[in-house]
């Protein structure tokens, strides 16, 4: 997939009416808040958007999972890729 395809913004109107539709929740964050979150995000959280948009992405996840997933998002954020070791990180 190249950079071009991505959308600039979640604001794009085809990448707003894709994720928006979609039954899995989808999210755009800038280091530890959130940007967009799709209607599916509210509804698996039970959070509104406005809540999710107001909190820390750390939130959501619980306190002994949070240090795993700030080391793996920061080694993204450097440029390197990571993948966290457990994928059954469960939501607060």
């Amino acid at each position: 997939m190249t950079s071009s395809f991505l959308p600039r913004s979640p604001e794009e109107p085809w990448f707003r009416e894709l994720v928006d539709r979609a039954a899995a929740a989808i999210f755009v964050y800038d280091e530890d808040r959130f940007l967009y979150v799709n209607p599916a995000c509210e509804t698996l959280t039970g959070y509104s958007r406005e809540q999710l948009l107001s909190m820390p992405l750390d939130d959501l996840v619980d306190v002994e999972h949070r240090a795993e997933l700030r080391a793996h998002r920061e080694q993204r954020l450097a440029g390197g890729s990571s993948r966290c070791a457990r994928s059954s990180a469960r939501c607060s």
